[in-house]
């Protein structure tokens, strides 16, 4: 059974996942399990208080489970396009206020210099967790959203549905 929130927003026309790529995974695992071993091995050599052991353990093994965790979703409902770089970022946009879907063509992670929420000029945002095709959002206010995904034509044909 769907939330009180997912009724006001009317069904969903399209979801996707964007999966975070490989190399990504094994850095965040690398970062917290490496960071976690190099504190521990500080603290036996080194002999510092216990505080320090704790933060530098909890900040590794964080740091590495976001980075593990890390993903994009894209969702489609009637009333808004909700867009999410997880674990933290979260956009919704009215899709009554989006006033032009585009192709825009295919995309390289690499050219964004990374993957998730990333600025691409100003007032423009780009989602991309890994190369694909890119769809173009242009909301009433003049913010620009470039999303890159592996189904653009399902992605558009759900946003201009739901700007109907």
């Amino acid at each position: 059974m769907g939330s009180r929130d997912e009724a006001s927003q009317g069904g969903v026309l399209h979801r996707e996942r964007l999966p975070t790529p490989t190399w990504v995974r094994i850095v965040g695992l690398l970062v917290g399990v490496g960071t976690v071993v190099l504190v521990i091995c500080l603290h036996l050599f080194v002999e510092e208080n216990v505080a320090g052991l704790v933060v530098g353990v909890v900040t590794g093994a964080v740091s590495g489970l976001f980075i593990l965790l890390s993903s994009g979703d894209i969702e489609v409902r009637e009333r808004q396009l909700v867009l999410v770089a997880r674990p933290i970022v979260r956009k919704r946009l009215p899709t009554a206020e989006i006033t032009a879907v585009e192709d825009a063509g295919p995309q390289r992670a690499a050219d964004f210099g990374g993957s998730g929420w990333r600025v691409s000029g100003r007032r423009k945002r780009t989602l991309v967790m890994r190369g694909g095709e890119g769809v173009r959002i242009t909301m009433s206010d003049g913010w620009e959203y470039l999303v890159v995904c592996s189904r653009p034509v399902e992605l558009k044909r759900a946003l201009e549905r739901a700007r109907r």
